[in-house]
């Protein structure tokens, strides 16, 4: 293909459709990361030879996979006119971290500090959102310059309020990863005073301040908390002045109220690490409560938020605030009025009642989880196909939930999920119980999985593959590699196809790289891409090099293709934007967090 597309489809293996909004698989793209640890079992991009060395450590890895990355990802920030491939060589540049042969190098942050103010729009957001990754301190100051409006100007005179967003979400990875406690209050200072600046509702930036300030929890109490009105007026002085800050945003009736929604997902992720009997943890489930109930008069985006907001703060046992939580959450399932708000309850009861309580010598720490799991088996049964996937997913998550809490699944629950499987017609349904037999560890479950790589559904044949991955399956390796030497037709295939074969020690570079040179459609390059980017290691480094080179290929696979350089060599320990997409309401998103165009802060690889 030549010239550039008006518009590729993700190239993640989601399998979204936009007649389908609520779909489980929006939210099981965005929360893919916390269940599949691909990048434990993927292969690295340094060379044959220092892997064959048993005696190399992992500072000559890396070493030796910089080396190889670095030059390829730098000759394109330095010859590159097109804004798409530039923006996200900068994204590339920052995710292969400095030189780790150079003690205190800065030699990215310099790269990458000098296109922030780039005339092209995609390239400065890029570079804003670089510099969080990179992770440096002192980007703390340039991108809250970045993100502050000029006084007395207008926004599209100055700096356009997309680029300023992506500052802010730069700005919160900084802070994310910094270790001086200094400089996580020095930013979460500036995230308040650019929102409280804004004048109207200015919703990207907003939203954007509120996501990137959950990302930043401040220790207790400082001696500014002594000052007169210091809880009230100074956010930056302690978590609990950070809390009641974000709290009065919740309130502010004034404020948009996609705004306001993610001021209670950012409470939430702020106080889920306080303990139970913590005041301020209490004071925002109080307020999640009083939101979600039958009775509340807040707006649909604030419910929302607040029934996946409670799925990071109960628990399972008898306190009578998790007896709360869960109560709340029920009432949602059973009888909210928005078929959204249900699902999201759905889920958020899972995670809660999957949660130990109390001691590790608590005899009622799981005090509520064979009764929620009771609940969930009945509803995968009942309703329409989206609300059963939805309940299928939800008891997946459960149960994995308790396995990683050093529990056993449920013998029952996956007999009635292999069961499910086999006799379902939906490919809704059956996608989400391939994902929950994966969660809950079904190997048993390995011949009806194997018999769903058949199905006419690409999407289902993904979900099947993924989960003999999880399982562990190695005996059907060499089914998913015949499966990805097949599936050009199917481009949603090749990420999770290469995610299972990669937990099955068997990655799949060699056919992604066979395909990727064989004339794929558009969408079916971007995803190999993406794939290599995962699970390839040095072995695509060649060939999406080459990728990138090619300039007669299109700008949107050559900027993938870069991408995916960068996730190779990626020096972070998960992927940059995970978190801001963890529990996150999609239905309630500005377009600098995710668009069609797939240029949002959370369609980045």
């Amino acid at each position: 293909m030549r010239g550039d597309p008006q518009q590729p489809r993700s190239p993640r293996g989601t399998g979204v459709t936009a007649d389908d909004p609520a779909s489980w698989r929006v939210w099981w793209t965005l929360n893919h990361d916390r269940f599949v640890d691909v990048a434990a079992q993927a292969p690295t991009a340094a060379s044959d030879s220092l892997l064959k060395d048993r005696t190399a450590v992992p500072a000559q890895v890396r070493a030796d996979a910089y080396e190889r990355l670095q030059p390829i990802v730098r000759r394109v920030i330095a010859q590159e006119k097109n804004e798409i491939l530039l923006g996200r060589a900068l994204i590339a540049f920052a995710k292969l971290g400095e030189d780790p042969r150079v003690p205190n190098s800065r030699e990215a942050y310099k790269t990458i500090l000098g296109f922030i103010g780039h005339d092209k729009t995609k390239v400065a957001e890029s570079a804003a959102v670089a510099l969080g990754i990179l992770g440096h301190d002192d980007a703390v100051m340039a991108l809250s310059q970045f993100a502050t409006q000029a006084p007395n100007a207008q926004s599209d005179a100055w700096r356009a309020d997309r680029v300023r967003s992506f500052a802010i979400y730069g700005l919160g990875l900084v802070a994310r990863d910094a270790e001086r406690e200094d400089v996580r209050r020095v930013a979460a200072s500036r995230l308040c005073a650019i929102f409280s600046a804004e004048r109207g509702l200015a919703v990207d930036v907003k939203f954007a301040c509120l996501q990137a300030l959950s990302l930043v929890p401040l220790a207790s109490d400082t001696q500014a908390m002594l000052l007169p009105g210091g809880s009230a007026d100074i956010p930056s002085a302690s978590r609990t002045a950070e809390i009641e800050w974000v709290l009065r945003v919740l309130d502010t009736p004034s404020e948009a109220t996609a705004v306001r929604g993610q001021a209670a997902t950012s409470a939430a992720r702020l106080c889920s690490d306080q303990p139970e009997a913590s005041r301020l943890r209490g004071r925002v489930v109080e307020r999640l409560i009083d939101s979600l109930a039958i009775s509340s008069r807040d707006a649909l985006p604030l419910r929302q938020n607040a029934a996946l907001a409670l799925g990071q703060l109960g628990d399972s046992d008898g306190d009578e605030q998790d007896v709360g939580i869960r109560e709340v959450l029920s009432d949602a399932l059973l009888s909210n009025s928005d078929q959204a708000t249900r699902y999201f309850a759905t889920m958020s009861l899972a995670q809660v009642a999957s949660r130990p309580g109390g001691g590790e010598q608590d005899p009622n720490r799981l005090e509520s989880a064979e009764a929620v799991r009771t609940l969930l088996l009945k509803r995968t049964l009942s309703g329409n196909e989206t609300e059963r996937a939805w309940s299928v997913l939800s008891l997946g998550v459960f149960e994995y939930r308790l396995r990683q809490a050093g529990q056993l699944s449920s013998a029952d629950t996956r007999m009635a999920l292999t069961s499910l499987l086999g006799q379902t017609r939906s490919p809704e349904v059956a996608g989400a119980a391939c994902l929950a037999l994966g969660l809950s560890g079904a190997v048993e479950a390995k011949d009806e999985l194997v018999a769903q790589l058949k199905s006419g559904d690409a999407n289902v044949r993904g979900f099947a593959a993924l989960a003999l991955g999880m399982i562990g399956a190695k005996d059907t390796t060499p089914l998913l590699q015949k499966l990805m030497e097949r599936a050009e037709g199917s481009p949603e295939l090749y990420v999770p196809l290469s995610e299972a074969l990669a937990m099955l020690g068997a990655p799949a570079a060699d056919s992604l790289i066979k395909s990727l040179v064989s004339g794929l459609s558009l969408e079916a390059q971007m995803s190999a891409c993406v794939a290599l980017g995962r699970t390839g290691g040095g072995r695509a480094v060649q060939p999406l090099s080459d990728m990138v080179g090619d300039a007669t290929g299109t700008s949107w696979v050559r900027a993938v293709a870069v991408e995916a350089l960068g996730s190779i060599g990626d020096h972070g320990a998960t992927r940059w934007n995970a978190r801001y997409a963890f529990d996150t309401n999609f239905l309630a998103l500005p377009l600098t967090a995710t668009a069609a165009t797939l240029d949002g802060v959370l369609d980045l690889e």
